[in-house]
């Protein structure tokens, strides 16, 4: 088994350590990492695969995502205002009880034993608690609003990913590429994402335990657990609800 260096993906910045993420529920096997030499960048480790192999898991999953019953799909309809009628879109601000009917379509499938589709909706946002206009509270992730929708620029996003581009993001770190965001990068003042960076590679269900803990307190306890490192961003929003994460800033 091998490392690969993920050269284009730098961990103290919050997109690259939320694709870093992704990779444990994309690659099987893999044990995620990042460089405590100044440059946090990320690493995977428990492979047999190449860095080909790696951007082909990548793409695959990106390619399946066009099947229609895919567990993170979720559309509502819109109600009609006085522009224009009702309208099916793919947010994560639907009325509640669309939510919850969408909550237990995912709870059938879990006690079936696919338990994919709850862990997207369980991050989608909250049955407990409603927006100012009454519908329901999404994750603080939800960048978007007036016509732009959350899992509709998901989609649009996938349907762009390519294996040439993977393996540019990936290894070579320029894989620019036109079209809708999520609106992850920008300005404007709101809370903040704050995330740690570890040496010792860690499982998906080690890091989904990492991400549990309060890592801002000891110092001397960041280091006996391998974490070097606290990164932290600011979620900047607008009055009209747009968000934006700030420059990132690193402590040790």
């Amino acid at each position: 088994m091998s490392r690969i260096q993920l050269v284009g993906v730098d961990g103290s910045d919050p997109l690259g350590f939320l694709a870093a993420l992704g990779l444990l529920r994309v690659v099987p096997g893999a044990k995620l990492g990042f460089s405590d030499d100044g440059s946090f960048r990320a690493f995977v480790d428990g492979l047999d695969e190449s860095e080909s192999d790696l951007a082909t898991f990548i793409s695959d999953d990106a390619k399946a995502a066009e099947d229609r019953s895919a567990p993170w799909r979720f559309t509502y309809t819109k109600a009609a205002t006085k522009k224009q009628g009702p309208q099916e879109v793919a947010d994560l601000k639907p009325p509640p009880d669309d939510f919850k009917r969408f909550l237990s379509t995912c709870v059938e499938a879990w006690l079936a034993g696919n338990e994919e589709a709850a862990g997207y909706a369980a991050a989608y946002g909250t049955d407990v608690a409603v927006d100012g206009k009454g519908n329901t509270k999404p994750t603080a992730f939800h960048f978007t609003a007036a016509q732009q929708t959350f899992l509709g620029a998901v989609e649009g996003i996938r349907a762009s990913v390519s294996q040439e581009w993977v393996k540019k993001s990936l290894f070579e770190g320029h894989g620019e590429k036109p079209g809708s965001n999520l609106r992850w990068v920008g300005r404007g003042d709101d809370m903040t994402f704050t995330w740690p960076l570890w040496t010792v590679p860690a499982s998906r269900h080690t890091t989904r335990s990492v991400l549990q803990v309060d890592w801002t307190g000891n110092a001397k306890e960041r280091t006996a657990r391998g974490v070097f490192a606290i990164c932290s961003s600011a979620i900047r929003r607008t009055s009209q609800g747009f968000g934006n994460f700030g420059p990132p800033s690193v402590t040790s």
